[in-house]
């Protein structure tokens, strides 16, 4: 490794080179396999064109190396009128495999496939044998072939950052690299939302190993003649599609500081414009779901009604934290519980804890449950551990059957509830009632809906908190009013008291839906809907919409315009394609180490013949050991870049690192070794010949 890494030297050799090491993964010959036919045939199959004789002929043809595996079975069944074939072969020695293939009785079309190879060796190392660019021709090959006229209907769908596999190229990997290409059906060049073939080809093979379909017949889709333009589509989306809100990213078990920031997001948790109205779809009510994905972007956009996982402390763990003497006792907190939301007679205390606040960074909370003796009610009490605060609330009714089935009487409207729901803010907390926002109600529907009655038995009214006139959607209350007796039966507050930047310098709307328009452009798609009603249709409506590519939905830091992940911090942009790499021998595996984010160059240039200095290897080994924590660094993060160098191990402890310098080949040896763990086994020079200068 170390003369290849002479010849090649410079930056390549230190880094591109020793990563790209490939392990032949060969496969043995195949064995004939024994196929056999149930026993006893299944009735509805007289009625299919396809037998199953047939199907496997069909699926051995369509791919041959099913012949490999010794083990056959297979099942029949039908849905909705329509049969399959479950085909399954398998082999249990070594290096084994199995293979599951499902073809419709009707037509012969092979719908899923799922293959899986035992590696000779059991694992895989070094970069993949095909490159992703490779992978997508052969998938390509693999759905003209078997579904020719579908496919001829089908355009590929972009893969976004977040769907690319991960590769780990320094330790073997115990799994194939497989790269997945999903081809969406279209209509008059339109995509149809669900309607799609995905193929799934492995880079270490080069061969198949998922195929699937998934194609709707007497498919009706509206006419999309009349439809809006595309620039009309994105001026509706900068004036109603963002809000400038406050996200909280940091730890939700502790406090480190990490306060709220500012971040420009998708106003509903995304945007649904009806193409043929203009109008603006909210995904969270109407009587459509739409089926363009959920709500995205880091914490700003969760409801102030759902609660975190909450875990209990030991008997050791809460005694301590009693001792210290900031929070209130058990005896205590239930007496502020049961002042702040009074029991009606026969309640009981059953139950108690005291439990980190997940929803609040550093806080405690005391949960007390409380049932009667007929146990047709439970009522569960909330309060901040060390304030004593009423929280929340929650009742539950434990209804018979008949009494569950009965459609509800419906005696206080929507507007009512809502003016319920704000004087019981009000009542628990006049001062913080007047710094919220409506936001939405929901209605809850039971089974009577079934019999063509959406009456609800209660909505549940949700109210963001406003800062600065900025709102936060993760503080505020969430209140259920029952519609026949008024009575609210639950209550939810979130409330951090902490700072929160002055919405000054932020770049103004119109600026921020131009970003992210140019990361998730909106894109014209038949999308099905389904009627929220339990008795709705089990088929889909179709509706022409615009909505934002890309999953997750972005989020913008409201002051740079970047766009966050999940964590609060900035999305690393694609790599483009190196200009100074073509024709260089190892081209290809430079472009696949930068796809994956290990090496990068902000000005387009890899400079293969120049030396690499020492703070360029290190950010790209710890890329390529840390694949799911790295982060790219700037350049001026060179101590941190370090620090982490040293915490995995590829640097030892007290070593001198001049980042800015090139590389001596002894050093790249020395982290190459480590990077890949071996550093202990090397350290052992007594068992070593090396017959080298230097």
């Amino acid at each position: 490794m170390m003369d290849l890494a002479y010849r090649l030297g410079r930056r390549l050799v230190t880094a591109v080179t020793a990563l790209s090491l490939l392990a032949a993964s060969a496969l043995p010959a195949p064995a004939p396999a024994a196929e056999r036919a149930p026993a006893v045939a299944p009735a509805a199959a007289a009625q299919n064109r396809v037998t199953l004789e047939q199907a496997i002929q069909i699926a051995k043809k369509a791919y041959p190396d099913v012949g490999r595996f010794g083990e056959f079975n297979s099942d029949y069944s039908e849905y909705e009128g329509r049969g399959v074939w479950q085909l399954r072969w398998s082999d249990e020695g070594e290096p084994g495999g199995s293979c599951q293939m499902s073809i419709r009785a009707a037509t012969g079309e092979i719908i899923g496939l799922d293959i899986w190879y035992g590696s000779p060796s059991g694992r895989y190392s070094g970069l993949p044998a095909f490159t992703k660019a490779q992978a997508q021709a052969i998938a390509e090959q693999v759905a003209r072939q078997l579904l020719p006229e579908k496919f001829a209907q089908c355009k590929l769908v972009p893969s976004g950052p977040f769907e690319e596999p991960i590769i780990f190229v320094l330790k073997d990997r115990t799994y194939p690299v497989v790269y997945t290409f999903t081809f969406a059906r279209t209509v008059k060049g339109i995509p149809v939302g669900g309607n799609e073939i995905r193929v799934g080809i492995n880079a270490e093979t080069g061969k198949m190993q998922h195929f699937s379909v998934n194609w709707e017949d007497n498919l009706d889709v509206p006419d999309p003649s009349g439809r809006i333009a595309a620039d009309r589509a994105a001026a509706i989306f900068t004036e109603q599609g963002l809000e400038l809100a406050y996200a909280y990213y940091g730890p939700r078990d502790r406090d480190t500081g990490v306060r709220p920031k500012l971040v420009y997001q998708l106003k509903d948790g995304n945007f649904i414009l009806d193409a043929l109205t203009g109008e603006v779809q909210d995904p969270r009510e109407g009587p459509y779901y739409f089926d363009v994905g959920g709500p995205g972007g880091g914490g700003g956009g969760e409801p102030v009604y759902s609660r975190a996982k909450q875990e209990p402390l030991s008997e050791a763990e809460q005694a301590a934290v009693e001792k210290l003497g900031r929070l209130l006792t058990a005896e205590q907190a239930q007496a502020k519980a049961e002042k702040a939301c009074p029991l009606p007679d026969g309640m009981q205390l059953t139950s108690k804890n005291l439990v980190a606040n997940w929803e609040v960074p550093g806080a405690k909370v005391w949960n007390f449950s409380y049932g009667n003796k007929e146990k047709k009610r439970t009522i569960e009490i909330r309060v901040d551990a060390a304030t004593g605060e009423l929280l929340g609330f929650s009742t539950y009714e434990n209804l018979d059957p008949e009494e569950y089935l009965k459609k509800p009487e419906v005696k206080v409207g929507e507007d009512q509830a809502r003016r319920i729901a704000e004087a019981f803010i009000k009542k628990q907390q006049p001062e913080r009632a007047g710094q919220v926002v409506f936001r939405r109600s929901d209605k809850e529907i039971g089974p009577w809906a079934e019999r063509g009655d959406d009456s609800p038995r209660a909505y549940r009214l949700e109210y963001a908190r406003l800062v600065n006139g900025v709102v936060y959607p993760a503080n505020g209350f969430s209140v259920t009013v029952n519609f026949t007796t008024g009575e609210v039966t639950d209550y939810s507050m979130r409330w951090w008291d902490t700072s929160f930047p002055a919405p000054a310098g932020v770049i103004d709307r119109a600026r921020a839906a131009a970003l992210y328009l140019e990361k998730h452009p909106l894109l014209l798609e038949y999308v099905r809907a389904f009627e929220r009603r339990p008795d709705g249709p089990d088929r889909p409506r179709y509706f022409l919409v615009y909505h934002p590519t890309g999953w997750p939905m972005g989020v913008l830091d409201a002051k740079t315009g970047q766009e966050l992940d999940s964590e609060g911090k900035p999305v690393p942009g694609r790599m483009a394609d190196f200009t100074d790499i073509a024709g260089h021998p190892a081209a290809r595996d430079i472009q696949l180490l930068a796809d994956q984010g290990i090496v990068a160059a902000g000005d387009g240039r890899f400079r293969p013949n120049d030396r690499i200095t020492g703070g360029e290897l290190l950010a790209w080994l710890v890329a390529a050991a840390d694949r799911d924590g790295y982060r790219p660094l700037a350049k001026e993060d060179d101590k941190q870049l370090i620090e982490r160098a040293r915490a995995l191990g590829i640097i030892a402890a007290g070593e001198d690192i001049r980042a800015a310098s090139p590389v001596t080949r002894l050093e790249a040896a020395r982290w190459l070794v480590n990077s890949q763990g071996f550093g202990p086994l090397a350290r052992h020079g007594e068992i070593f010949n090396l017959k080298v200068a230097d």
